[in-house]
């Protein structure tokens, strides 16, 4: 992630570098950096996740509360995404917008990675009631 700001930021010629535009009243180098952090924390969750449910799946131990993680860190990883890259492309502006721009893409995928149901508030809502009633589905 941080190399494709970089990227960004020598195609704006560095216009944000010395703080002349902000973010939530902050500077944007500083943004850029905790979008960057959210997107590798992100990354690390899904591969902590995934690894978690490949040993499940290979000792034939898949059950409904280890699907329920995995949809509901999907949908977390692709909400937090989504935010770091709008964050990201809101302090580069419109210098992104091209076709041939990585960000611009990312922007275009990752938004629309967020419309897939699998990626939804229902997602939480199932992890929700797994965590809640347990893994045999409790009583009501």
């Amino acid at each position: 992630v941080l190399e494709h700001i970089r990227y960004a930021y020598i195609q704006t010629d560095g216009q944000w570098a010395a703080g002349n535009r902000r973010i939530r009243g902050r500077p944007a180098p500083v943004e850029a950096v905790e979008a960057a952090l959210r997107v590798d924390a992100s990354r690390a969750l899904m591969i902590d996740v995934l690894n978690d449910a490949w040993a499940s799946i290979t000792a034939e131990d898949w059950n409904d509360v280890i699907d329920a993680r995995v949809t509901a860190a999907f949908a977390h990883v692709t909400q937090e995404t989504a935010s770091a890259v709008t964050d990201i492309y809101h302090f580069l502006g419109a210098s992104i917008i091209h076709q041939s721009n990585v960000l611009q893409r990312c922007l275009r995928d990752v938004h629309g990675a967020t419309q897939h149901l699998y990626a939804s508030n229902e997602a939480y809502e199932v992890h929700g009631l797994q965590l809640i009633l347990g893994a045999s589905g409790g009583e009501k």
